[in-house]
């Protein structure tokens, strides 16, 4: 649905349809220049053949980093495309297909924050933020290694591990959150209690809160290599220190003078320490950042009024400039 939404943003309700495999049949026909084809999917050829398009589109928004197929028929939908789109694309991906970014999930609520914010005209000034470092989310993640590595690197729990040694001095908001059925993280990092947020749980607006109070926020892997979290970072006016992102792309850049990217298996602690520098160095870096957010989207989503984001949509299907796109399913 978010992929609906974004389109449907730019080009009106009558010219966007969302259509289920069973829908499809011969005695009813479905024309459409682009039909984007979300995977695992049922569709064989008997619901193909109720579809007239110019071209097809496969694509997913799963965290997996190469195409999830299921229980699709993978020989008849690669026979109508070689496209397929997932939220971010790393250039190392197979040459087979051409990839292209989908518009990435957003949070409703930011845009209901970012407007309380402006609203009441709450100061986001350095010294206001009584926290160096915030990160709230579950140990999850993905294997951050060398190509041909099979042990485990768990971002999110070592960068917190390690902060906590080697950047005591240093106020940190929030944790891991450790839901029961992950307790067996317990043995694998006996530490891990030391770096857990036990707090109940908090809604997004509280979330949001907090995290506009730290100076520098941590956005490290968690099931796939890109994340929300860099986004809601830089609109709540904070230095970010990431996953390595630099060898993938997003529909929406981010802006890298305030966005620092820690390799893989790098220290973080350095990161944390020049990102607080910057902080106090360049106090317009966090303005500067979320004005280059603002040239994709307002208040954090989606507009008809800010149509770079579907200009970049659109070149990836081959148009060069801004059109609009009279019939998409």
């Amino acid at each position: 649905m978010t992929l609906y939404w974004f389109l449907r943003t730019f080009h009106g309700r009558a010219a966007v349809r969302v259509a289920a495999p069973h829908e499809l049949s011969h005695r009813r026909t479905l024309s459409a220049d682009y039909v984007f084809i979300g995977l695992p999917t049922t569709l064989a050829a008997r619901e193909l053949a109720a579809l007239r398009f110019r071209e097809a589109i496969l694509f997913d928004y799963h965290d997996y980093p190469l195409p999830v197929w299921g229980r699709s028929d993978q020989e008849l939908l690669r026979s109508l495309t070689n496209r397929y789109y997932k939220p971010w694309v790393e250039h190392e991906w197979s040459s087979d297909y051409q990839w292209g970014c989908l518009p990435i999930r957003r949070c409703p609520k930011l845009k209901v924050c970012l407007k309380w914010r402006r609203l009441i005209g709450q100061g986001v000034r350095d010294e206001t933020k009584p926290f160096d470092v915030g990160f709230l989310g579950g140990p999850n993640g993905l294997r951050c290694g060398t190509e041909g590595s099979t042990d485990s690197y768990n971002q999110r729990v070592e960068w917190l591990l390690e902060l906590k040694d080697d950047l005591p001095q240093a106020a940190l908001w929030g944790g891991l959150t450790i839901p029961p059925h992950l307790r067996g993280w317990q043995r694998r990092h006996e530490n891990i209690a030391s770096v857990e947020y036990s707090q109940r749980r908090i809604n997004f607006f509280r979330y949001f809160k907090s995290l506009c109070r730290c100076r520098v926020a941590l956005a490290p892997a968690g099931n796939a290599r890109w994340s929300y979290r860099q986004y809601e970072a830089v609109y709540a006016r904070a230095a970010v220190v990431s996953t390595d992102l630099s060898r993938a792309r997003m529909l929406i850049p981010l802006p890298r003078d305030s966005v620092l990217m820690v390799p893989d298996r790098a220290p973080v602690t350095p990161f944390v320490r020049r990102a607080l520098a910057l902080q106090r160095e360049c106090p317009d870096m966090v303005q500067d950042a979320v004005r280059f957010l603002e040239r994709y989207l307002h208040d954090g989503s989606y507009s008809r009024h800010k149509p770079l984001v579907m200009d970049r949509f659109l070149q990836q299907l081959g148009h060069e400039h801004r059109t609009v796109i009279q019939d998409v399913a």
